[in-house]
């Protein structure tokens, strides 16, 4: 966990569901507060010059500049601590706050306006498009080494855009000779090819192959809605296909043959 603090800059005015609004009695962060990481808790404090109590109107945003709320928590004392672990993919904040009597309330008024922001440490991207974490967790020297239990970091292409990561998938062992080869669009597999790999051709853009009546092969061998076509349909029994002359496939991605 990590503690982000922030003293936001005050404006004349209000935050209504459409965006700002005019007020004499209220007064807005100008800027929506960035949020490095998956915020926990928010503790909002604002202090008046005079001692008058004042009270805050927290707002939350998946995107900058957005005028529709994730969330509108209003009206609290100065010092409260928002729980806006609830609400997922919270990015942006804003605050609004108030004399608790309603009078006139003026940005030079207020002596101290502070947002501390409690972060679970989590992975996200720096404007140069660098992974960090706000706690940054070191990466094990071979992440891959040895057997990996939930909650070790790894690095594998085609899984989280090749960014670490934590989670125990089942992709883990998985490996073929053009998996994850993305631009794949055509592949010739001769005659002679008996035998295809279970992951051969996985998260390939390929939609169509032809290979040999007795050629072994997986239903991972090749991409999701892949077709499947044999050459001369042969085999022990005659190939089905369909009425433009490719092969029928099951739903698991077995070859359907009918007896002659």
């Amino acid at each position: 966990m990590s503690v982000q603090i922030i003293t936001p800059l005050l404006e004349q005015g209000n935050v209504v569901s459409g965006g700002n609004s005019s007020s004499s009695a209220r007064l807005r962060s100008v800027d929506y507060l960035i949020l490095n990481g998956c915020p926990l808790t928010a503790a909002v404090t604002a202090e008046s010059a005079s001692g008058k109590p004042v009270q805050i109107d927290l707002l939350g945003y998946d995107k900058s500049a957005s005028t529709s709320p994730k969330f509108d928590l209003y009206w609290y004392e100065s010092g409260h601590e928002f729980d806006i672990g609830k609400y997922p993919e919270t990015n942006y904040l804003r605050i609004v706050l108030k004399y608790e009597d309603g009078t006139a309330l003026l940005p030079e008024d207020i002596a101290v306006c502070e947002v501390r922001v409690e972060v679970k440490s989590a992975w996200f991207l720096t404007p140069g498009e660098l992974p960090d974490n706000d706690a940054f967790i070191p990466l094990p020297d071979d992440p891959l080494a040895g057997e990996i239990p939930k909650m070790r970091w790894r690095i594998t292409p085609g899984v989280n855009n090749g960014l670490p990561f934590h989670e125990l998938l089942p992709v883990e062992k998985q490996s073929g000779a053009f998996m994850n080869a993305a631009d794949l669009e055509y592949v010739h597999i001769p005659r002679s090819c008996k035998k295809i790999g279970e992951w051969a051709f996985t998260n390939t853009k390929l939609r169509r192959v032809k290979i040999s009546a007795d050629c072994e092969y997986y239903p991972t061998s090749f991409p999701e809605g892949c077709e499947i076509e044999f050459y001369g349909g042969g085999g022990e029994y005659g190939q089905l296909c369909d009425g433009e002359g490719y092969a029928l496939i099951d739903s698991e991605g077995a070859r359907i043959y009918v007896k002659e």
